[in-house]
C-alpha cells in the first residue's frame, strides 16, 4: 500500500502513487489542456449548426417545463439528445447568448474527461503494467493523457459549441467506465451485481451518456474487450464468460433502445443518404478508407480540416480508395501475423479503438463527410491507454537514464501537439475563417467553398460572395445552397436570366422546396416566357392539390 495521504514515497516504492503526485499531475493536466484550447474561449458562434441549435432556437430559452418536453421529444438536428440540449439551455440561461459561457462549459468539461482519462490509465496500468514502479507509472499515465487531451484532433469537439453532445456524453460514458473497472477489481471473476450500488450507478451514468449522444452504443462490448484485456477473463474458458455476459444485460437493453432511436432521428431530417446513392461497394469502400484514418491520423498532425468531402463518383480507381484497399490489406496482415504469434492483447486494443468508430464509418452515411475527427474522440482515450500499457512493458525493464530520456521526448511530443491544437483552435473563432482554413487545407472541397460564399454574403460582402458561389458552381453545379443563394443575388441585381436558371436548377436538386419553383415562374414572367411561367404554375398547382389529398388521407 502507499504512505499516508500527503507522504511521498520514497524513489517510487508503494503500489499506488501518492496525493501529492496525482495532485501535481492533475495540475499540469489543468494547465496544458487551458492553453493549448485558450483560443476556443476567443471563439464566436459559428454558422455552421451553432446558430441553428443555439441562436436562432427559441426553444432553449422556453420555461422549463415546455423546455424539457421539447428536449425529450425532439430529433431536431437528426439527434436524439436531450441532456445536450438541457446543457446548452443551461448555459444560454446562465450567459444569455455570450458564445464565451458555451465554449468555457466546453472546456470544462473537456478537462473532466482528461482527468477521467488519467484516472482510466492508472487503473489499467495497475493491473496490467505493474511491474512499473508508482512514480514512472503515473508519469507514464500524465505522458498518455496528455498525448489525448492536446491532441489537434480534439479541437472540433471542444470549441465547436454544436458538438456539446461529443464532450458530455464522452464525460458520462468515461465516468460509467471509470465505477466499473472499480467494480471489476472487487468482483474479481465474479458478476457485478446489477442491483449494487456500483451496477446501479454504471447503467445510470451509461443512459446519461446515451441521452447526450447515441455513440456510446457499442459499450458492452467494449466492456466485454476490457474483461479480456485486463484479464478477468480468459479467452476459452466458456463457463466464466456467462456471468460477465449477464451482468451487462441490462446496458445492453439501454443500447438497443438507443439504436431503435438513431434511424429516426436521422429520418426526421432526411440527412441519411439513400442506398440508391450510395450503394453497398461505395460503403464498403469509405468504410476501409475510415478505418485507416482513423488508425493513422493521430500519428501525424499535418493541417486538419472541419470537413474532408465525401468524392463523387466513389470508386476504387480512384488514387485515395486505392491507397487505403493497399493499406487496408496491410493492416489485415498485421493482424493475422499478431494473431498467429499470439498478440491478443494487442488485438483486443485496435479492436476496442475502432468498436466506438463503427456506427460512424460510413455503412449509415448520413452528411457529406468522407471522415470527420470529432469521431476520435472517445476511440483516442483508448489509444491513450494502449499507448501507455505498451511503453509500461518497455520502460519497467530499463534504465533510469533510458526513463529520463523517454521522459523529455514525451515532454516535446506534447509541447509539439498543444502548440498545433492552439494554432488549429484559432482557425475556428469564427466562420469564414474556418472555411478559408478548411479550403487551404483541401481546395477542392465544394461545401467548404459554397459555405464560404453563403458566409460572405451574411457579413455583407455581396460581391464577393456572389464571386465565390459561382466559382464553386462551374465545377458543383448541384450545390443547392449555392444555386438558391446566387439566385437570390443575381435577382437583387437585375440579372433574371441568370437568377432564373439557378432558381431552376435549385428546384431539380430540392422539388419539395416550392418557393425555388415559384421565384421561376415569377421571374419567367417577367422575362415574357410566358409559356414557361404557365407550366411552372400549373406543376405548383398540383404539387399544392397532391399535397392536401395526402394530407386527407
Amino acid at each position: 500500500m502507499s504512505p499516508r495521504a500527503g507522504a511521498r514515497a520514497p524513489h517510487g516504492d508503494g503500489d499506488a502513487p501518492t496525493r501529492d503526485g496525482i495532485a501535481a499531475a492533475v495540475a499540469v493536466i489543468a494547465v496544458l489542456v487551458a492553453a493549448a484550447f485558450w483560443p476556443a474561449l476567443q471563439a464566436g458562434f459559428l454558422d455552421w449548426d451553432d446558430q441553428l441549435t443555439v441562436v436562432d432556437n427559441p426553444k432553449l430559452a422556453a420555461p422549463p417545463g415546455e423546455l424539457v418536453g421539447w428536449a425529450f421529444g425532439t430529433f431536431f438536428m437528426g439527434h436524439y439528445q436531450p441532456l445536450s440540449w438541457l446543457s446548452l439551455a443551461l448555459d444560454r440561461a446562465i450567459w444569455g447568448l455570450d458564445p464565451l459561457g458555451f465554449h468555457l462549459t466546453n472546456l470544462l468539461l473537456h478537462l473532466v474527461n482528461s482527468l477521467l482519462v488519467l484516472a482510466l490509465v492508472l487503473a489499467v496500468l495497475e493491473r496490467i503494467g505493474a511491474a512499473l514502479q508508482p512514480r514512472p507509472r503515473l508519469l507514464l499515465a500524465t505522458a498518455a493523457t496528455l498525448f489525448w487531451a492536446v491532441h489537434p484532433l480534439r479541437v472540433e469537439s471542444v470549441v465547436w459549441v454544436t458538438e456539446r453532445r461529443d464532450v458530455l456524453s464522452a464525460a458520462l460514458l468515461l465516468a460509467a467506465t471509470w465505477v466499473y473497472l472499480r467494480a471489476a477489481a472487487r468482483a474479481g471473476r465474479g458478476a457485478i451485481p446489477v442491483l449494487s450500488p456500483a451496477g446501479s450507478a454504471i447503467a445510470v451514468l451509461f443512459a446519461a451518456s446515451l441521452l447526450a449522444k447515441a455513440g456510446g452504443v457499442v459499450f458492452v462490448p467494449a466492456l466485454l474487450l476490457l474483461d479480456l484485456l485486463l484479464r478477468r477473463v480468459e479467452r476459452h474458458d466458456v463457463a466464466a464468460w456467462r456471468p460477465l455476459v449477464v451482468e451487462k444485460l441490462p446496458l445492453l437493453a439501454l443500447s438497443a433502445v438507443a439504436v431503435g432511436l438513431a434511424p429516426l432521428a436521422q429520418d426526421a431530417t432526411a440527412a441519411m443518404v439513400p442506398w440508391s446513392v450510395h450503394p453497398l461497394a461505395d460503403r464498403l469502400l469509405v468504410m476501409i478508407f475510415g478505418t485507416c484514418y482513423y488508425l493513422l491520423r493521430p500519428w501525424f498532425t499535418w493541417p486538419l480540416s472541419p470537413l474532408y468531402e465525401l468524392p463523387v463518383p466513389i470508386g476504387p480507381e480512384r488514387p485515395l480508395f486505392l491507397v487505403a484497399l493497399v493499406l487496408f490489406a496491410a493492416l489485415c496482415l498485421t493482424g493475422a501475423l499478431l494473431l498467429w504469434r499470439r498478440r491478443h492483447r494487442v488485438l483486443a486494443f485496435w479492436a476496442l479503438y475502432l468498436l466506438p468508430l463503427l456506427p460512424v464509418l460510413g455503412l449509415f452515411q448520413s452528411g457529406p463527410q468522407l471522415v470527420a475527427d470529432r469521431y476520435s474522440y472517445l476511440p483516442g482515450a483508448v489509444l491513450a491507454g494502449g499507448v501507455a500499457v505498451f511503453v509500461a512493458a518497455r520502460l519497467a525493464a530499463s534504465s533510469r537514464r533510458d526513463r529520463r530520456a523517454a521522459l523529455v521526448v514525451a515532454a516535446l511530443c506534447v509541447a509539439l501537439l498543444a502548440a498545433a491544437t492552439c494554432r488549429y483552435a484559432l482557425a475556428w473563432r469564427d466562420t469564414a475563417g474556418l472555411w478559408q482554413h478548411a479550403l487551404a487545407v483541401v481546395p477542392s472541397c465544394g461545401f467548404c467553398r459554397e459555405a464560404l460564399g453563403l458566409e460572405q454574403l451574411r457579413q455583407g460582402d455581396r460581391a464577393t460572395g456572389m464571386r465565390t458561389l459561382a466559382e464553386v458552381l462551374r465545377d458543383r453545379p448541384n450545390l443547392m445552397k449555392a444555386n438558391a443563394a446566387l439566385a437570390r443575388e443575381l435577382e437583387r441585381v437585375g440579372e433574371l436570366a441568370a437568377a432564373r436558371e439557378h432558381y431552376l436548377r435549385a428546384h431539380r436538386l430540392r422539388p419539395d422546396l416550392p418557393v425555388f419553383l415559384r421565384r421561376y415562374a415569377d421571374l419567367s414572367e417577367r422575362l415574357g416566357d410566358h409559356a414557361a411561367a404557365a407550366a411552372a404554375r400549373e406543376q405548383l398547382r398540383r404539387a399544392g392539390a397532391g399535397a392536401d389529398r395526402a394530407g386527407q388521407e
